[in-house]
């Protein structure tokens, strides 16, 4: 259930860096490093080139790659900052850590579009965690990637779709640990650690942390492990160590579909074309259950076709990819594409299919598995989450249930001895916090960030109406949340004024036959 979640976030990355133009520019010598007891700071060059007017540099923090044999093997960690442009600037700066785990470099140079406001007077740090992107090594499986883009033409049902995904998992596990990589080195503990190294190896006594979905988790860890060095955070779309996000999926998206299917009722310009919508929708999933089709669909960034038999399942997974997106078009179009599924008509359906392909980005499969395995299916067990999806929807919980055996079966090749590192324990500080969640994010609820809410004594909560996850690139409240942060930024011990969050969008539903 990753790969969606994972694929928007990279096609937004891409369109904010194709629209900051980037040329060449050399490097800046990066800033006195300052070695720690287990770790350094190498500069490096900056890949991709910047933009001639962006003050840039790059390096490579190297740390053990198991913190207990100092002695060990080393690995380097891709680091880039981005200086400010003030005569004045704060001490403090701001590090971002969006998700996944995934490549976080590659959304620098969109970071840096962004957030203009908050780079004027603050450096602003990207970092790639151990075994992810730029650092060395990666943990990606291009296995996986490769079955995965040769899969859509397989019936998501059948045996040999499970059994072909568990082989690619294992020949990029094997091959990965026949490499020489101690896969158990590879957990969010270890990745905290590395941060802690990183604040003090750059320089910084303080910094801010802005992070997102499985970033939040490792902030949330940092605050119990490095309270002296943060001045404050900002947590989106919160994951909170405690709760089992495998069993809880499956309430959670249904939730969302729930609201979605309201909005649209109450909505007479909805309603009136697509009536019943929430029954329509579950009477498509057992019409394309019962008789798949099969789609021709075109990946426009690869320049590639692939042929997608089209079940339930992957309608599914459509529709709650867009549902939980913060881009307008994608939920404006969900009721029309439904109601057009239903009559066989698909030219919607593909549009949004071909939207989610995914186009072979650098990833980090493997090192998501073994976080997912190791922190989450190690503490549910496949019986409890059938339990749990028992309450929603057969279509919807036999999704989940078919994903989750797979996913099961996948980690009984990942998970191994770095599961005795994570605490599936409430993060209790006295940090200033902003959390901020969006209505329509199923993957990580904002149910989960009033929870986080609960252990951060000092902390503020908006949630933004109609939209989903990475509220701060959304169309409807992307300004609305920059402003919020800001003000938190500037004093974190002030709440901030979050009016604009409570400002009421509509959904411009497309109706068109």
């Amino acid at each position: 259930m990753l790969n969606y979640k994972l694929i928007f976030i990279l096609r937004i990355t891409l369109i904010l860096i194709i629209s900051t133009g980037c040329s060449s520019g050399l490097p800046l010598p990066i800033i006195s490093p300052v070695p720690t007891k287990l770790a350094s700071l190498e500069p490096s060059d900056c890949v991709p080139d910047s933009p001639p007017d962006v003050k840039v540099t790059c390096g490579n923090l190297v740390v053990p790659e198991d913190r207990t044999n100092p002695s060990g093997k080393e690995i380097r960690l891709a680091v880039m900052i981005f200086k400010n442009q003030s005569q004045n600037p704060k001490p403090d700066p701001v590090l971002f850590i969006i998700g996944g785990p995934m490549p976080n470099l590659n959304f620098a140079f969109g970071i840096w579009y962004i957030f203009q406001n908050i780079r004027s007077d603050r450096d602003l740090i990207v970092f790639d965690q151990r075994g992810v992107g730029d650092s060395q090594p990666n943990l990606d499986c291009p296995e996986v990637s490769d079955w995965y883009n040769a899969s859509f033409s397989e019936d998501t049902h059948s045996p040999q779709y499970g059994d072909s995904l568990v082989g690619a998992h294992r020949a990029c596990h094997d091959r990965l640990a026949q490499s020489g990589i101690n896969l158990s080195a590879y957990t969010s503990a270890a990745t905290v650690a590395d941060l802690k190294d990183l604040r003090v190896a750059l320089g910084y006594s303080s910094w801010n942390i802005y992070s997102l979905g499985y970033g939040t988790r490792l902030t949330l860890q940092l605050m119990r492990e490095d309270p002296g060095g943060i001045r404050s955070v900002i947590l989106d779309s919160v994951m909170p160590p405690q709760v089992d996000i495998v069993a809880e999926q499956a309430f959670n998206a249904e939730q969302v579909l729930n609201l979605m299917f309201k909005y649209c009722a109450d909505d007479e310009k909805c309603n009136s074309p697509y009536p019943n919508l929430r029954s329509t929708f579950y009477d498509v999933v057992d019409q394309l259950n019962a008789h798949p089709v099969s789609l021709e669909v075109s990946d426009q960034n690869a320049g590639r076709r692939y042929n997608v038999l089209v079940n339930g399942d992957r309608f599914i997974n459509v529709v709650l990819g867009s549902v939980g997106s913060s881009f307008d078009p994608s939920i404006s179009q969900l009721p029309r594409m439904i109601y057009q599924t239903r009559a066989n008509k698909y030219d919607v359906l593909k549009e949004l299919l071909s939207a989610n392909i995914p186009n072979n980005e650098p990833g980090s499969t493997g090192m998501q598995s073994e976080i997912l395995c190791s922190e989450d299916y190690h503490f549910t067990t496949l019986e409890k989450v059938i339990t749990a999806n028992s309450r929603v929807d057969p279509g919807l919980g036999e999704f989940f249930n078919n994903d989750a055996k797979n996913q099961f079966d996948v980690c009984e090749i990942w998970a191994g001895t770095n599961i005795t590192s994570y605490k599936k324990e409430a993060i209790e500080s006295s940090i200033p916090a902003l959390l901020q969640a969006g209505e329509f994010d199923w993957f990580n609820p904002p149910s989960w960030s009033k929870l986080a809410v609960t252990s951060l004594s000092n902390s503020y909560y908006v949630e933004y109406k109609s939209i989903g996850s990475v509220i701060f690139a959304s169309q409807s409240f992307g300004d609305c949340s920059h402003q919020i942060m800001e003000k938190f930024l500037a004093d974190p011990h002030i709440q901030p004024d979050i009016a604009c969050s409570k400002e009421k969008k509509s959904i411009l539903w497309i109706t068109l036959p």
